[in-house]
């Protein structure tokens, strides 16, 4: 190769490098690999803003359905991905819910979760099925019930993470300062 050959042919590496790096996908969670917290995926159903909601298991992952839709994934480890299998964040086995780029998305227990940043239960889900969202003032506000998510705690969370991810993306951004609900250290929540 030409020394000015050799030169442009750099030059257009350099130049396409440099595009794709304006191009680069956001980097996914620390733990992505590896996995996070275990969930139990088991069939089960619920109705969101009037819309059935289903979680259909298939095999070490499963399907978030809205509508019949596949709205997003998730898998055994705590990995969420986009209908696309993007990756989207990672439950970690804490509770916390790590986006990409280490962004706190949340923290989501077998029986209640918190927004970002945020001490206080934005919802809960009862052993029950029952999901109640947590609104300005301290008032509650019963939403439909699960049914087939009470088999373990895991399988609880990872109904409440379905749930979360839904209300967080719909209003979660613009949800208020909420005041305390008491939570338990073992991730229980006191619902009066």
């Amino acid at each position: 190769m030409k020394p000015a050959a050799s030169s442009l042919a750099l030059v257009a590496t350099v130049g396409l490098l440099v595009s794709l790096a304006g191009c680069a996908k956001p980097k996914p969670p620390a733990h992505w690999i590896s996995g996070g917290g275990r969930l139990d995926l088991v069939p089960a159903r619920w109705e969101y803003d009037g819309d059935p909601v289903e979680i259909r298991p298939r095999g070490d992952y499963a399907e978030v359905l809205v509508d019949g839709d596949v709205e997003f994934i998730v898998d055994r480890v705590g990995r969420v991905y986009t209908r696309y299998q993007q990756p989207v964040a990672i439950l970690e086995p804490d509770g916390r819910l790590v986006g990409h780029e280490q962004e706190l998305l949340g923290n989501v227990g077998s029986s209640y979760a918190a927004q970002p940043g945020k001490a206080n239960a934005w919802l809960a889900l009862s052993p029950d099925g029952r999901v109640v969202k947590f609104e300005e003032g301290g008032g509650q506000k019963p939403s439909s019930q699960w049914t087939g998510c009470s088999v373990t705690p895991f399988s609880l969370q990872a109904c409440l993470l379905v749930t979360y991810l839904l209300y967080f993306e719909d209003e979660g951004q613009r949800a208020p300062d909420l005041p305390p609900v008491p939570i338990t250290p073992m991730g229980g929540m006191i619902v009066p």
